[in-house]
């Protein structure tokens, strides 16, 4: 716990390009489409807290002791573990014109709740 927020995430959101919106609850993230990721929201144990990730060429999930960690970066030197990388939890961002982005992005600022946040689903990846 940090600063009273307990950063154990609960579940995500993820927009992607052509309307396409998964959530956690019906959706692994190694299930989600390799390409055309806009939007990332990872929703935490405190709530309303959450985490916007957007505007970077690559998401992935990382395993770590502590939990997992959701993680982004824009470099092609970003360093991402092989297990992340064997087991389909490296998704592309994609960048679009700027209507679509804010569209998205609007959406996603809009989606402060996780999704069914009152049973606490959390199948994450």
């Amino acid at each position: 716990m940090i600063d009273g927020i307990d950063h154990t995430p609960i579940s995500w959101r993820a927009w992607y390009t052509g309307n396409r919106v998964f959530e956690s609850t019906t959706t692994s993230w190694e299930d989600l489409p390799e390409e055309g990721l806009l939007r990332v929201n990872v929703y935490y144990r405190t709530r309303p807290y959450h985490k916007k990730m957007q505007g970077r060429s690559l998401y992935w999930v990382e395993h770590m002791p502590e939990g997992v960690v959701y993680c982004y970066d824009d470099s092609a030197d970003a360093i991402i573990s092989k297990e992340a990388q064997e087991n389909n939890r490296v998704k592309k961002g994609k960048w679009v014109p700027d209507v679509e982005f804010e569209r998205v992005r609007h959406a996603a600022d809009a989606a402060r709740d996780a999704p069914n946040e009152e049973d606490r689903i959390n199948r994450l990846a």
